[in-house]
This record gives C-alpha cells, structure tokens and sequence, in this order.
C-alpha cells in the first residue's frame, strides 16, 4: 500500500480516503451482517467522497460492532472532513485498540496523519459561573460548569453560548488556534428587573415586591420588577391595602385593586357641580359627591358635549373650590365660533406672511440702492470735476443722464420705504388677528373641597 504524502489542501484530505481498507479483508470484518453493511457503505461513501455519510455509516457500525479498522476509517473520514479534533482523538482510539503485530502498517500511517491533526487542533478551558450554567458549543450541549475535563477542538471559529436559570445569558466567539489552549472565564450577571404593566387609576400608591420599597407607582404605567418577585402589594394612606400574587405570564396586566376606606378619619368631603349628562369619575370609579382620602386624585371627565378629559385633582384639609375645564365638542352652537377662530387664525398667518415678505423686498432694494447711490455720487463728483477743468469736455446730455439716474434712486427709495411700511402694517395686523381670535368653546365643572361655597356650573363661550 502507498505511503501518506501529508498534505493541508483539501484534494490532500481527500485523497487519504484510497486508504481505507478493503471490505474484502473478512478476518477484520467479521461480525454481524448489519455491522458489515454498515462498514461497506460507509467505505463506499468515503470513496465517492460523501465524507458525513461516510462517518454516519462508520459511527453506527462501530456501535453495533467496535472494531478498530472502523475507527481506521473513521479517523481519516473525520480528517478528510476537515474536524481534525475528532479525527485526533478517533486515530488515537485506534491506536490503543488495535493490534500493533498486525496492524503495524496501517499503525504507522495512522500516527503520521496523528500527528500531523495535532497540529491542527487547540484546547479550550472554559470556566463560568454560576455552577450549573449550561454550555453550548456549536450548538451542541458541552456539558455544565464546572466542566472537568479540557475541551479539544478543530482549529478555527467556534461559537460558546452560556446560560443559567435567572442569568443573563452570553455568546461568546472563540478562536482556536492548532497547538494552543484558550482559556475562556464567563461570569453571567443576574437578570436585570423585568418590567410589568400595572393598571392602577389611584395615583400616588406605594408598592412593594416581596417586602422591598419599590416606590409610588406612575399612573397606568409600567413598573420595574426584581427578578424572583412573588407578591407586589400595593397602599395608600385611605385605602385598604391589597396583596397579590405576581402572574406567571409577563404579557398580563395588574390591576392594584385599591378601594377606599368608609368613616377613615383621613377622608374630605368632596363634590362636583355639573349637568347629569356628564360622567365624572374618581380615580376610575363614578363620583358625584361623597368623601375621598386626602392627596391626590385622577378625575375623568367625559360625556355628551365634551372631548374625554383627565386631570388631577388635590385633596387637602382647607376648603376650596375649583374649576375644571374641558373641551367642547363642536355642535350647532360653537361650530361658527370654531369656523371663526379658524377664519382668524388663516387670515393671521396669510397677514403675517404678506408682511415679512413686504419687509424683505424693501430690505433687498434698500441694499440695491445703497451700492447704487455711491456709485452715482463717484461719477457726479468726477464730472463736476471734468466740467471745472475742462468746460468743453461735458455736455447737456451728461447732466441730463446723471440726474435721471437721481430720479431712479430716489423712486426706488420711495417703493422700499412703502414696502417696509406695508409690510409692518400686515405684521402688526397678523398679531392683532392671532390675538383676537376666538377661543375654543368649552365646559366648566366646578369642584367643591371641604365647607367651600359653591359658585355655580356655568358654559362658557
């Protein structure tokens, strides 16, 4: 049999398949019939060079009958396949197995194409934490750290994923190189906080998640969660507190479900004036008049004639009153005064408009008029001084063309200095219009806190 001519072309690698022994060497390829059919399709594929299906018929008759011209063959499949660490340790394997009296030929060409995947094969020593963490290597399971052994690989790109139970998982690109261990140490930091949507119309409410102060709670807003919480628990000063369990499902909304106290010696009378067709609400519950906790409060306004609104309200000890306004929905009566406002506010601009460009057209002939007015004071001056020293050298025509250039200059003055006037007068009424323009229609509750008198409902136009 022809020696190895060790080559690192691809052509080299696939060449090291004609060395695979013959399926006609029975007393190496006695076994079982599945194991042999096995063997020589494996043979087969590795000559026509369909090296994964070689290795795949090869594992699997070593699995039904380990013999070491099987793992001869798959050694050099691996190799020829480029997986020099697989190959290094399958050669290896063989070595150990087989017989040196009647294997030394093949022995020795295994420990030269040995050697030569040594070469290309690098060791990795991962260290992570936590203890437990699962490592992945080429998206396959490595095993879980600590890991006890090093980890031989085929020179080149590898990819490591790490991940644990309450860690933030880590990708990490490694680079093997032939003969050289990489030592790798991932650390995996704690979850940050999840963010949970809480649905909560009383405002300024204090939660907890499992005893830990997370603060107040921003209306209908999202909240920071520590990782591993089980309950939140939501109170406020004139209401009962309530406690719940944190839903399993991260999409679910929380509801804090705060009710106020009856007879609480902390509650203020409170109560709204307003026509029955508007529905008020207090911190998402309908409200007329009754008693509520002192702080603050979310007040919904919405009904016929009004464009939904919400405002907070301050609940104290002193009596007083308030008025809260909210849009109005255009209907018969304020949609002229919407047409007109918007009539305003059109001519306003158009105004505004006609002005600035008023202003920067005599701006443009006053800068025009500036360069021409030193130059016809040069050639006035040049021409009195031609005519003094030599009389017969101007003429009529001369005066004449000087002063009609005079005249020129002089009317474009006029025409800057009405455009800059004009346009002032369109700016000044542009303002005026924006000014004056009509406001937009609206209505009035009023709110009495405490003992204050009341000052009537009223609509405003």
């Amino acid at each position: 049999m022809a020696a190895i001519r060790i080559s690192s072309s691809f052509a080299t690698c696939l060449a090291l398949c004609s060395l695979l022994v013959s399926p006609a060497l029975a007393e190496e390829r006695a076994g079982s019939s599945e194991a042999s059919r096995h063997f020589e399709r494996g043979y087969l594929m590795a000559q026509q060079g369909s090296l994964e299906e070689a290795i795949q018929e090869f594992q699997t008759a070593y699995a039904l009958r380990p013999h070491a011209s099987v793992l001869y063959n798959l050694g050099q499949a691996y190799a020829a396949s480029g997986r020099a660490a697989e190959a290094m340790q399958t050669l290896s394997k063989y070595l150990a197995e087989s017989d040196p009296k009647l294997d030394a030929e093949r022995r020795a060409q295994a420990t030269t194409l040995l050697d030569y995947q040594k070469q290309r094969v690098g060791t990795l020593v991962v260290e992570a934490e936590p203890a437990g963490a699962e490592l992945v290597l080429d998206g396959v399971l490595l095993g879980r750290a600590p890991l006890a052994n090093r980890v031989l690989l085929s020179a080149g790109i590898h990819g490591l994923w790490v991940n644990a139970p309450g860690r933030v998982a880590h990708y990490r690109r490694l680079e093997i190189r032939g003969g050289a261990t990489l030592h790798v140490r991932v650390p995996l930091p704690p979850e940050p906080a999840s963010t949970r949507s809480i649905s909560c119309r009383v405002p300024d409410v204090s939660v907890e998640a499992n005893g830990i102060s997370l603060g107040r709670l921003p209306l209908g807003g999202r909240v920071s969660i520590p990782s591993g919480t089980s309950e939140l628990r939501f109170e406020r000063a004139g209401y009962a507190a309530n406690a719940l369990p944190l839903p399993a499902d991260p999409s679910a909304v929380i509801d804090c479900g705060l009710v106020a106290l009856d007879g609480s010696a902390e509650l203020t009378p409170v109560a709204f004036d307003a026509p029955a067709h508007l529905v008020l609400e207090i911190d998402g519950q309908p409200f007329r008049r009754g008693a509520l906790p002192s702080g603050r409060h979310l007040l919904a306004l919405s009904g016929r004639g009004v464009v939904p609104t919400e405002t907070l309200i301050e609940i104290g000890d002193s009596p007083r009153r308030r008025i809260i306004t909210a849009k109005a929905t255009t209907d018969s009566l304020s949609n002229e005064r919407t047409k007109r406002r918007r009539w305003h506010l059109y001519s306003a601009l158009a105004s505004a408009g006609a002005g600035a460009a008023g202003l920067g057209m005599a701006g443009v002939l006053y800068a025009m008029n500036r360069d021409a007015y030193a130059s016809w004071r040069a050639d006035g001056t040049e021409l009195a001084q031609r005519a003094n020293a030599m009389p017969h050298s101007v003429g009529i025509s001369d005066w004449d063309d000087l002063l009609r250039r005079e005249n020129a200059l002089r009317n474009r003055d006029s025409v800057a200095l009405g455009s800059a006037l004009l346009g002032s007068a369109l700016l000044l009424t542009g303002a005026a219009l924006w000014w004056t323009a009509p406001t937009e229609p609206t209505q009035n509750v009023h709110l009495k806190i405490g003992k204050a008198p009341w000052v009537g409902y009223s609509r405003s136009f």
